[in-house]
């Protein structure tokens, strides 16, 4: 079974970002009204289980992430049944956390990749920039950072072919934790929604 490497949870982490920071060292939740219908979250994009009042450690917080983790590694390992390196591995892993499994199995981008048109999976990341019918740019970096990831070739050394058999005051994330695929005509239509929560 293939996992995400820290490049990949690297990835992840300096998209999402780590709120929110309090004096006695842990992290409480906050809502994340770019999401629609907000929703509470908590560290970098948890929301599986937090609430209004959750207050966890940077240790807690790091053992819930890598649990949520790997519902996203078995769900990749599961769905895609094309032969991916590490690179690809991560960057699919960074898209899976922030548009949710069930948005990845009945996705373009999980047929495209299946079908073996590597090359065509940066152009169906690149849907996903959407939030509440609008294009956040926070979304569109991170589609173009995994995107580029996807495409990079790993070094014969690290080769992997996987076969799947702070502040008091709240910052305003950038990355919502709901986001939407854009249709594929030329009009932004209802767009079917999907959670960063997995499964």
């Amino acid at each position: 079974m293939a996992e995400i490497s820290q490049r990949g949870i690297d990835l992840i982490v300096s998209f999402e970002g780590k709120y929110t920071l309090q004096p006695d060292g842990r992290y409480k939740s906050y809502l994340d009204t770019l999401a629609k219908p907000p929703v509470w979250t908590l560290w970098a994009g948890l929301t599986k289980g937090i609430t209004e009042d959750t207050c966890l450690t940077e240790e807690e917080c790091q053992r819930l992430f890598a649990k949520e983790l790997a519902i996203y590694e078995d769900a990749i390992n599961r769905l895609v049944t094309v032969p991916i390196n590490q690179n690809q591995f991560d960057a699919i892993a960074s898209a899976v956390y922030n548009i949710g499994v069930a948005a990845f199995e009945n996705s373009t981008l999980l047929k495209v990749l299946n079908q073996g048109k590597y090359a065509e999976v940066p152009i169906q990341l690149m849907r996903w920039t959407h939030a509440g019918g609008v294009e956040y740019p926070g979304l569109v970096r991170r589609r173009q950072a995994e995107g580029a990831l996807f495409m990079e070739p790993t070094p014969v050394t690290q080769a992997l072919a996987i076969r799947p058999d702070q502040p008091e005051e709240i910052p305003e994330p950038s990355m919502p934790q709901r986001v939407e695929a854009k249709p594929a005509g030329t009009a932004i239509q209802a767009a079917k929604e999907s959670w960063t929560l997995r499964g």
